[in-house]
């Protein structure tokens, strides 16, 4: 029995490698693109892939099955996967790097270059912010730094100051601007969230600096945008302006598709508040799942949300699977789904008033 134990925590631990696969996967269409004929074609290759393939495959495989290694399991299971999403990080300086001077390839026309934008800003999106996501939530002198710097490659410093100090104290209330309320379509939401999430980042920040008696310049934006910043000029002179502008523009996509993907995770639910305005404690019904085994492993279990709502310090690799709410597509066919409000409402609302039935 230990040693089938041990067998079944290395096979998981090893399964979470396919997040490499992220950025490699951008690799390989600037590889296979560059300098060939099928430089337009392989610029939608990632988008295919997370869109089409991915789906595909997650409704032809079983449910989640993969086991999640438990506190017993070996230390050196702990430490690998303690270890991968550090490991992951100069993947994706890699990615952003080769994404950025690909964005040159004289081959690549103007529907070409279209596909590698959003390709980009997926990856920014999709894999860095995620990443980020889970060293930010550490609670080492390093991880959070590393994962700031993740984060000014795709121009998302809000992020870290919302995410940590805002939307895990209020999430599913009006307070939260990455919360979607129920009949918010996907469309209104984008805008409101965008300029909610900056302006409330500069706020805390504000209040944080005051009660420091520290300068504004000394403000968490300052050192993450100064990064983005440098990432830009770096871009414009080694390579070329138009690959800063570039840059800047996977910033703004990434940015549309973090949203996106935050309307999709937290869509119509919402804290009860007692007659003293105190909100009930975050719940794992405050978010929703997706059984997604190929999207978990390679996104470090994001899908396990609502879970990770409910204990927001337990490490990627010890979420548990929630059953409700939960959506019964793939992520990536349920993210297309958002973006038709009609057909997204069919199949979240009933579900959103059996929640509210069984909780009632």
């Amino acid at each position: 029995m230990p040693h089938t134990r041990a067998v079944e925590a290395g096979t998981s631990c090893l399964a979470y490698v396919l997040s490499l696969a992220v950025p490699g996967l951008m690799l390989f269409s600037a590889i296979c693109g560059h300098g060939s004929e099928w430089t337009n074609v392989a610029a939608f290759l990632p988008l295919v892939v997370a869109f089409a393939l991915v789906p595909l495959l997650s409704l032809l495989l079983a449910t989640e099955a993969v086991r999640t290694p438990s506190r017993s399991s070996s230390h050196a299971s702990r430490w690998f996967l303690g270890a991968l999403p550090v490991v992951a990080a100069p993947a994706q300086f890699a990615a952003i790097g080769v994404a950025v001077a690909h964005w040159k390839d004289p081959c690549l026309g103007y529907v070409g270059s279209i596909g590698w934008l959003l390709s980009t800003g997926l990856l920014s999106a999709m894999f860095t912010a995620t990443v980020a996501h889970e060293l930010i939530h550490r609670r080492s002198q390093f991880s959070p730094v590393l994962g700031g710097v993740l984060l000014s490659t795709a121009c998302l410093g809000v992020f870290k100051i919302v995410h940590i100090r805002l939307h895990h104290r209020f999430v599913g209330t009006d307070r939260d601007f990455t919360s979607a309320r129920r009949g918010e379509s996907l469309y209104a939401f984008l805008p409101r969230a965008l300029i909610g999430n900056s302006r409330e980042a500069v706020r805390l920040e504000k209040v944080r600096l005051c009660g420091m008696n520290r300068p504004l310049w000394r403000s968490e934006l300052t050192v993450w945008y100064g990064c983005s910043v440098l990432w830009f000029m770096l871009a414009a002179v080694l390579i070329g302006w138009t690959s800063g502008v570039f840059f800047l523009l996977q910033g703004l996509v990434a940015a549309l598709i973090l949203d996106w993907t935050n309307y999709v995770q937290h869509y119509g639910l919402r804290r009860s508040a007692d007659a003293t305005g105190r909100y009930e404690p975050v719940q794992p019904h405050h978010a929703w799942t997706i059984d997604c085994r190929i999207s978990n492993l390679a996104l470090f279990n994001l899908l396990r949300h609502g879970d990770h709502h409910a204990r927001p310090l337990v490490p990627y690799h010890q979420l548990s699977f929630t059953t409700v709410p939960r959506y019964p597509y793939p992520f990536g066919l349920v993210m297309l789904l958002a973006l038709v409000p009609p057909l997204f409402r069919r199949i979240t609302h009933p579900r959103l008033d059996r929640l509210a039935v069984g909780r009632g």
